[in-house]
């Protein structure tokens, strides 16, 4: 009878994690793709404020997602009664990290290396402090 109800209770915190976390995730993914893949300009003609709007978008939308996570941890842990359902609810955090990580990780390799200005220096500024 123990084994059942723990069983049920991992199903259920198992269930209530991924209902919760998947439209969130999901959400967050479609921003990141359209804030970073919407524009048509390719490498050489960014700007580096169109390449930062890029990199702080999909550093938002990460930290949204590691919210979302957070978020489905506490409420699994407020339903698991058992170890096992407590361990559960764990792992389906760390899944939900990594996958984040990995999301944007791919995205900033997309994103590519700062924009270079005319002047060779990228995103570095001159020994001054100015990007002249």
């Amino acid at each position: 009878m123990r084994a059942s109800v723990s069983r049920v209770s991992a199903v259920m915190s198992i269930f209530i994690v991924l209902a919760l976390a998947a439209p969130i995730a999901a959400y967050a993914g479609t921003n990141v793709q359209n804030q970073a893949g919407s524009t048509s300009i390719t490498a050489g003609q960014m700007t580096l404020k169109s390449y930062q709007s890029q990199e702080n978008a999909i550093s938002r939308n990460f930290k949204q997602a590691i919210a979302a996570a957070k978020l489905a941890l506490r409420i699994s842990l407020s339903f698991a009664k058992t170890p096992g359902a407590r361990s559960t609810a764990r792992v389906q955090f760390t899944l939900a990290v990594i996958t984040a990580s990995t999301e944007r990780d791919s995205l900033l390799v997309q994103l590519g290396a700062p924009p270079v200005s005319s002047n060779g220096l990228g995103a570095a500024s001159t020994a001054n402090g100015r990007n002249d």
